[in-house]
């Protein structure tokens, strides 16, 4: 939008928790790849969501242990839904 031949004015974004500066300052100088999940922890300790006091609410940070899980062997599935 910068180079485009028209007068623009950029505004931040504010629909979101994080500016695309926020997250490049806190991924620099990270060695490996990045886990979001570390990120997105620095982020509810920032706004408060979903925290009770400076623990995660329901005392956990996330289920992607949880989510891992295969489904149930009676779950039958398809495929993506037809359009």
């Amino acid at each position: 939008m910068k180079d485009a031949p028209l007068k623009v004015q950029i505004l931040p974004d504010s629909r979101f928790l994080a500016s695309h500066a926020e997250f490049e300052a806190w991924a620099e100088g990270r060695q490996g790849a990045l886990r979001m999940e570390y990120f997105y922890r620095e982020m509810r300790r920032k706004t408060g969501l979903l925290m009770d006091g400076d623990q995660p609410a329901g005392g956990k940070w996330n289920f992607d242990h949880d989510n891992r899980k295969a489904a149930p062997d009676d779950v039958a599935v398809d495929g993506p839904p037809a359009v």
